[in-house]
């Protein structure tokens, strides 16, 4: 088997282009891999939604019984495929690794490859609704993979292990083949010296071998020591090495999470994959840095949040010791409107796309667990998050539907639980094998009965530098022996439909703030860093975390400047700093300069940082201008099998796409989280924003009984409806708030109906002793 990147020299359009496909083609850009719709990105909630084309001429040369794949790590959301004119097929699903037979389609020789690419929602495709951003483009990998005609099977290799006995593991290898009847199957465990401990052969009889090996005290693979083996499979002339860890798992409902047979506290975080500058085209070392940052802070728990994430983000928490929730594309977003955008109800609405919808998730679910079966730090697949938003009609349906893929997932991996994330509603906790909850399900379950995990809390919208803080919610800090843990929202700031992306203890382009050094300090004991200064900026100090970089558009180099006085110490800035790059094939998300300030959001507290990356081979030359004030220069080389000759990779800005579907009269609280301050019956207070049974009611011991509502967004005008059972006892104190810390006092009522007119995420309502409050609803006016 031959591995070819194909990262470089691809061009790009704007538009559905039809004809292109054809090979005439005029005024498209040169780009490389990975490519977001979104380059330049600066963490906006509009983005392009549309067609965009890209085409590669490639020279190939293989024999005539060779089988050829092209491998794409992930489009979002449809590709068209085109080879040498003719049409190959169309993926749906954008968050999946996929691979496409074209050997009937390439010629010995120069042979062209095109693409189209829309981004468009769809009824039938997941995810119908998120609240996240959904740039179209490539922007995973490519490869092209030649094999002979005898093979291992494209991500054919399937590796599970188990304990037999102390210090006693069983390796099971299932192998799928290609035209190998005859041939001998061998497979050889290597460890990290190198060295062979255990080998198997086979003769093939069938397409799908299944080998088993025994080891003796081998190597386990922890978080504190994440010790990797390599499978080496050989068959015919086609060789396949697979990395794999020997671990052992255990969710339980009475004492949480166990890694070989030793209890865990899972803590964790959320993580987006978009980032400054590059949107969601992440590098390999990107990945490399997000699972790192989170680990130096203490962390041991990554919930990949919302949808499957890069390949090589899991082989990365394996590298490094992260236990990784994988997350299928099954999410709903609240206050969810009529079909049209990603703010659509979870579930179809309509029955006729109930079974395309169904079809497309499992494909997606197969895709996400086949390309990443391997990795020892999946400790369970999760279906999605919060599918309970979806109309009153269907949610019978959305819950059989989910039902019906928890099986799915079962047969796909036997060796691995199957969670819901974000069940605190709809009696969804009750479906899976794991029940994630978020927000105030950190309250309102006690000792559920299910294998479980606070899967999101927090949620504290900040810029840097931010105050020095645990992000703590209610119920968030309390370690119950049934739980196995918690998840933070979230580690980045992203990207955000809802206006509201800046939740995470690193911004966007992944400089932290407070909130780690304390998530930090608290865990791992580490000071925090002094502040920045109000002073004059002396110096540009500008570095690098690497001197050189691959041009195969799977690595990056990290620039960091800060702003110094004369003293060395770093100073707050409001104005503008220009990076440039000076000379060579060196590429910012802007082209070969960038401008940073804080109105950009990129340049806070005397920092900024901003990835960099190269196709072409050649040293560049890199430096930062603040007026008169001139950093000393940076030297960075990319190392590639192609020269630098000045080709001209521009990345255009595409139009955001403003218009979206409006509805005055959703509920935009209905499902959301509800925190009290007390509460007479235990998990009444889900009914003041669901449908629920009871009535909630303060303890009579409680002094300042009150609700608070997260919005999750902002809303600039709303009125608030409070459906009573005892309205002479409903006077009530309101206060709303945007950051859940800070807030603003509104007087007080004893109306049950109240309009506003004041930006807010979160409302509270303070009420008497005697208040008994069966639903609340907000309408957006």
């Amino acid at each position: 088997m031959e591995v070819i990147n194909f990262n470089r020299n691809w061009h790009f359009k704007q538009g559905n282009n039809v004809g292109d496909e054809s090979g005439v083609r005029q005024n498209y850009d040169l780009i490389g891999l990975p490519h977001s719709f979104g380059i330049p990105y600066y963490g906006e909630d509009t983005f392009y939604v549309g067609y965009g084309c890209y085409y590669k001429t490639f020279d190939l040369h293989f024999n005539k019984h060779d089988k050829i794949l092209l491998e794409f790590g992930a489009v979002f959301q449809v590709a068209e495929i085109y080879i040498n004119k003719k049409y190959v097929c169309t993926h749906s699903g954008g968050y999946t690794m996929f691979s496409i037979d074209i050997s009937d389609y390439v010629e010995n020789g120069k042979n062209d490859l095109f693409v189209r690419v829309n981004n468009l929602w769809s009824e039938t495709i997941a995810p119908r609704a998120g609240e996240h951003v959904f740039n179209g483009g490539i922007y995973r990998d490519v490869n092209l993979i030649i094999y002979p005609n005898s093979h291992i099977d494209w991500n054919g290799v399937k590796i599970s292990t188990s304990k037999i006995a102390e210090n006693r593991y069983k390796i099971n290898i299932k192998t799928k083949v290609v035209n190998a009847v005859g041939k001998l199957l061998t497979s050889s465990i290597i460890d990290n010296n190198g060295d062979v401990v255990a080998v198997t052969e086979n003769a093939v009889g069938t397409n799908l071998i299944e080998q088993e090996i025994e080891l003796n005290r081998p190597h386990l693979w922890s978080i504190d020591k994440p010790y990797l083996y390599t499978l080496r499979s050989k068959l015919g002339e086609d060789s396949l090495e697979t990395t794999f860890g020997i671990r052992t798992i255990e969710w339980r409902s009475e004492d949480g999470f166990f890694l070989n047979d030793r209890h865990v506290l899972l803590e964790g975080v959320n993580v987006h994959q978009d980032r400054g500058g590059w949107a969601d085209a992440s590098t390999h070392a990107g990945i490399y840095r997000d699972i790192k940052l989170m680990k130096d802070a203490g962390f041991n728990f990554i919930r990949g949040a919302h949808y499957p994430h890069h390949t090589e983000f899991a082989k990365e928490c394996d590298r490094q010791g992260m236990l990784f929730w994988s997350e299928g594309t099954f999410w709903g977003i609240g206050a969810f409107i009529q079909d049209g955008y990603w703010n659509s109800s979870a579930m179809p609405v309509r029955q006729k796309d109930f079974e395309p919808f169904e079809k497309n998730l499992k494909q997606q679910l197969y895709e996400m667990i086949n390309s990443n079966y391997n990795s020892p730090s999946i400790i369970c697949w999760s279906i999605g998050n919060e599918m309970f938003f979806s109309k009153k009609e269907v949610i019978k349906d959305m819950k059989e539907l989910v039902q019906r893929l928890v099986d799915y997932c079962h047969q796909l991996d036997p060796t691995r639980p199957v969670a819901i994330g974000g069940a605190h509603r709809e009696d969804m906790d009750k479906l899976g094998d794991i029940a994630g909850y978020n927000g105030d399900g950190a309250i309102i379950f006690k000792n559920p009965g299910v294998p479980n995990v606070l899967t999101s809390y927090g949620s504290i919208p900040s810029y840097r530098p931010g105050r020095v803080d645990l992000y703590e919610t209610k119920g968030s800090d309390v370690h119950y022996s049934w739980r196995a843990g918690r998840a933070l929202w979230c580690g980045f700031h992203h990207g955000s439909i809802s206006s509201i992306g800046n939740l995470g203890i690193c911004d966007l382009y992944r400089l932290p703030l407070n909130a780690y050094y304390a998530y930090r300090n608290k865990n791992m004991n580490e000071p925090i860093p002094k502040p920045a200064v109000r002073d004059k900026v002396k110096r540009l100090e500008l570095v690098a975390d690497k001197n050189y970089l691959k041009g195969d558009g799977t690595d990056d180099v990290m620039i960091t400047c800060t702003l110094v006085n004369n003293r060395g110490e770093r100073v707050c800035y409001d104005g503008e700093v220009r990076l440039e790059v000076v000379s060579g094939p060196l590429l910012l998300p802007t082209g070969k300069t960038m401008t940073f300030s804080s109105k950009l959001k990129n340049l806070f507290d005397g920092m900024f940082q901003i990835e960099a990356r190269g196709y072409y081979s050649g040293k560049s030359l890199v430096l930062a201008k603040m007026g008169d004030v001139v950093s000393s220069m940076l030297i960075v080389e990319v190392l590639a099998d192609e020269d630098y000759t000045n080709q001209d990779i521009v990345y255009m800005p595409l139009p955001a796409n403003k218009e979206r579907p409006k509805s005055p009269y959703t509920d935009i609280i209905e499902n959301k989280p509800v925190f009290v301050s007390s509460e007479v019956i235990s998990g009444s207070c889900r009914c003041l924003t669901s449908t629920y049974s009871k009535y909630w009611s303060p303890q009579k011991t409680d002094s300042q009984p009150y609700l608070l509502i997260d919005f999750q967004q902002f809303y600039d005008r709303y009125t608030i409806y409070v459906k009573a059972k005892l309205f002479s006892q409903l006077a009530m104190k309101i206060s709303t708030s945007i950051d859940g810390r800070d807030w603003i006092d509104l007087g007080v009522t004893d109306k049950r109906r109240i309009t506003i007119n004041n930006r807010a995420r979160y409302i509270k309502i303070r009420v008497n002793k005697k208040a008994k409050i069966k639903r609340i609803k907000i309408f957006e006016r």
